[in-house]
């Protein structure tokens, strides 16, 4: 019976060459630095995670804000909360739309900041019918 024994062909040499040339020189201090390097490059991408995910939360709080308010617009009598839009950004919800008296614009504005979760209720609703003044809740109210 004859025997066949691999033949080692160049490339096939030179690439084993190189693979223990590779690991010979990587010292101690080498490999900690790349581990090093490693473990802040996973830093950084948990950290960009992390921001994406603060985004996204911020994103589904606006929205649910947004929901409650419009909610509320809807179920208030001295409210038609069909003509009033709401717009949530970080907490700060904007009222814009029309109102039919000050009186429903500021009503607005009350039930927008009763909500939890809201910083800051900016009014920019207009009224079909009668002055606006400072007094009847124009404007921009900050929660306590």
């Amino acid at each position: 019976m004859k025997r066949s024994t691999p033949t080692l062909t160049l490339p096939r040499v030179f690439l084993s060459a190189s693979i223990v040339a590779a690991l010979a020189a990587c010292s101690p201090t080498d490999r900690q630095g790349a581990r090093t390097e490693t473990s802040q490059a996973a830093g950084s991408a948990a950290a960009g995670a992390e921001k994406a995910a603060e985004r996204t939360g911020q994103a589904i709080d606006d929205a649910g804000i947004t929901a409650k308010v419009k909610s509320s617009l809807l179920a208030d009598d001295q409210v038609k909360g069909l003509s009033i839009n709401v717009d949530t950004s970080s907490g700060s919800v904007t009222l814009t739309g029309s109102a039919q008296t000050a009186a429903e614009k500021q009503r607005a504005e009350q039930l927008a900041t009763s909500v939890a979760g809201v910083r800051s209720v900016r009014n920019d609703i207009t009224v079909a019918r009668g002055p606006v003044t400072p007094a009847n809740g124009s404007g921009t109210t900050m929660k306590k």
